[in-house]
């Protein structure tokens, strides 16, 4: 149990201890240590409806506390991410690490296939995305930063030294994926969204090498 619902708890019992002593004195008990409380007084009814109306808000405040302790922040989700970080769509895993005031720190990762479309067959493009980003906010509403890095597997075509000769091999890059972007996610959970820019920066190994390309992504999904 927490730390606020002992203090409560506390502050409750002395509250009903209190009561019990504040209606003795008023009805003239008498507090024997072998039989209790010995009344007095014909209004017993009334001094029961009394206590047993104390011992309610307290037990009451009791429960309260406990249930708003309960509400912390989900840190996880798991979503569906349309363009983005997998370029078509991926599934992800997100998990949230650190917290600090408004300040939150988490990182997502996924796994994305789709059939490419740099050969004339149907072959399939596989992307493993992984992301590191951070949170500005309150309540639901954050500002969301973050850098992600793809590994892609698919098939690329490689020129020959022969005029027009050239083949398609199987090749991994890596892209990259900054992020600027708003994220919807509540403290007690449930469905979230999130909307980014994600340019994507490319290192194909030719000349020039890096590439960029403006890009974006929405997801949704649920965090718990």
């Amino acid at each position: 149990m927490s730390q606020s619902v002992l203090k409560t708890s506390r502050k409750g019992c002395a509250l009903f201890l209190f009561f019990i002593k504040t209606e003795c004195y008023k009805k003239k008990y008498c507090l024997n240590d072998r039989s209790g409380i010995v009344m007095k007084n014909s209004k017993i009814n009334e001094s029961l409806a009394r206590i047993i109306f104390c011992s309610i808000i307290v037990l009451l405040l009791g429960v309260t506390d406990l249930k708003a302790q309960e509400k912390e922040w989900k840190k996880s989700a798991l979503y569906v991410e349309i363009g983005g970080n997998g370029e078509v769509w991926s599934a992800n895993y997100d998990r949230q690490f650190y917290e600090k005031n408004n300040f939150k720190v988490g990182y997502r990762f996924g796994i994305s296939a789709f059939p490419s479309r740099d050969t004339d067959e149907v072959n399939w493009r596989l992307m493993i995305p992984a992301e590191a980003y951070g949170l500005w906010g309150r309540d639901k509403h954050f500002l969301e930063l973050g850098i992600g890095a793809s590994l892609v597997h698919g098939n690329r075509f490689k020129p020959s030294d022969e005029a027009n000769g050239g083949d398609y091999q199987s090749v991994f890059e890596v892209a990259m994926f900054p992020r600027l972007g708003y994220r919807h996610q509540r403290k007690e959970g449930g469905f979230m969204y999130r909307i980014g820019f994600t340019p994507v920066v490319l290192d194909t190994g030719d000349k020039p090498s890096l590439k960029f390309a403006p890009w974006g992504g929405i997801s949704l999904g649920k965090s718990f």
